[in-house]
């Protein structure tokens, strides 16, 4: 029978923009654990989430909505946000998608990262054929959360209904400013009802993410039979150069324009390479450097640069030509510091925005046995939804302590352990 193109009626809430032609994927066959007569839900987040942001909010919303008895429906993942690799990348794609809702075109593609991620389809989704005349119904959490005082599930639940009770809905759970006011709330009501089941195991991001990678491999820098350290370094929306008396600073798509460095808010602060140097040292003091493969990853500065400008144009901020020139060159030995890492033994780096070093970076995290973060939460969460086994030793990059050092010796002693197996396992006739 020949292929048909069937339009969907899915639309995700008008506040996002998205193309209303979707691909059609095979019937599957529905086996649920819940009682069919419970319904469907799915899950549509914002554009604007970053990877780790959207994976955090589905690992919160999915044990809501399978604890409220629906069945989940899921919708092909994508991240717009990290697919783009400047400011004039996401005005672009801001662009293609308000041309999409008016050519009815698709806009410029973002799953590769739901692909890569292994999390572009589960058994039940939303474009399947089985779901075509389903009717997709607006939840907004925000609204729910934030305009009444929910007690208990059943509560939650007969709101939830009550926007339609018809047979044949999807309820699709929305957030547009994110469930981090009421993230408390929904813990507490899972724990009132007695949920003890991780429904987000059901998902079971991790076992799909490895078989992606056993069928398409990436290679992430690591050298096999060490101990697999990374470096992450965020530069690409928070950096700072000194201009002469002065400190610019760049943080997400605002720049400030200081006296005093020491006047900086907390978290807007450089990361000192060198504090980062220092702690590499006092492992590889401890601990011979062989026993090591490290990989360093940063965003690099071009986005920070490309955001400096963009507030020149706008006007947001005035620098002379001399300051202009003087950034340039702080950018430059920026960069060269960056790079320098690479100077050490069994150390590569992957440096930049691009597609490619986005997945390669996601790996490496997913791959590593220690973690040094200098802000933000992006290589806890990929560690915390990626990692199958135990999670890796993460080092503040401030302080080490002997328990920190007695960990990275019992995880080297495995290690050692491990290869000594696999030889003997390889001798044996």
């Amino acid at each position: 029978m020949a292929r048909q193109n069937v339009k969907s009626s899915y639309e995700l809430p008008p506040l996002r923009m998205c193309y209303k032609e979707h691909k059609l994927f095979r019937v599957v066959k529905m086996n649920f654990d819940a009682k069919p007569n419970d319904g469907f839900f799915a899950i549509a987040l914002t554009d604007w989430m970053g990877i780790t942001d959207k994976l955090w909010h589905l690992s919160k919303l999915h044990p809501l909505g399978r604890a409220l008895s629906y069945n989940y429906v899921h919708t092909p993942f994508s991240c717009v946000r990290s697919s783009a690799s400047s400011y004039w990348g996401m005005a672009l794609l801001r662009y293609s998608r308000n041309l999409a809702a008016v050519t009815h075109t698709q806009p410029y593609k973002s799953d590769y990262i739901g692909k890569f991620l292994a999390l572009e389809r589960r058994a039940l989704n939303i474009n399947d054929l089985a779901f075509k005349n389903y009717k997709k119904v607006e939840i907004s959490l925000d609204n729910i959360f934030q305009n009444q005082k929910i007690t208990n599930l059943d509560e939650l639940r007969e709101i939830i209904n009550s926007f339609d009770r018809s047979k044949n809905t999807i309820k699709v759970f929305t957030t547009y400013q994110g469930i981090y006011s009421y993230v408390d709330a929904i813990a507490q009501l899972l724990e009132q009802a007695g949920e003890k089941k991780d429904y987000f195991r059901e998902l079971e991001v991790a076992k799909y993410y490895w078989l992606a990678r056993s069928k398409k491999p990436i290679n992430s820098g690591f050298l096999p039979g060490k101990v697999k350290l990374l470096v992450h370094i965020r530069n690409g929306d928070m950096a700072s150069f000194k201009i002469g008396g002065k400190t610019l600073s760049t943080f997400c798509y605002s720049v400030q324009i200081i006296d005093s460095k020491d006047a900086l808010d907390s978290s807007r602060k450089p990361i000192e390479l060198q504090k980062i140097f220092n702690l590499l040292e006092a492992i590889f003091q401890t601990y011979t450097p062989d026993k090591f493969s490290v990989v360093v990853i940063s965003d690099g500065y071009h986005r920070s640069l490309e955001v400096v400008f963009r507030a020149l144009l706008r006007r947001e901020i005035k620098l002379n030509p001399l300051e202009v020139l003087a950034l340039l060159k702080e950018v430059y030995r920026s960069e060269q510091r960056l790079k320098s890492f690479s100077s050490i033994g069994n150390t590569s780096t992957i440096i930049g925005e691009s597609r490619q070093k986005l997945l390669k970076s996601i790996h490496a995290i997913a791959q590593a046995d220690i973690v040094i973060p200098t802000s933000g939460y992006f290589s806890r969460h990929i560690q915390r939804f990626l990692r199958q086994d135990d999670s890796a030793i993460f080092l503040n990059m401030n302080s080490l302590s002997e328990q920190d050092l007695a960990a990275i010796g019992n995880l080297i002693s495995s290690k050692t352990n491990q290869s000594e197996d696999e030889n003997d396992l390889q001798a044996y006739p």
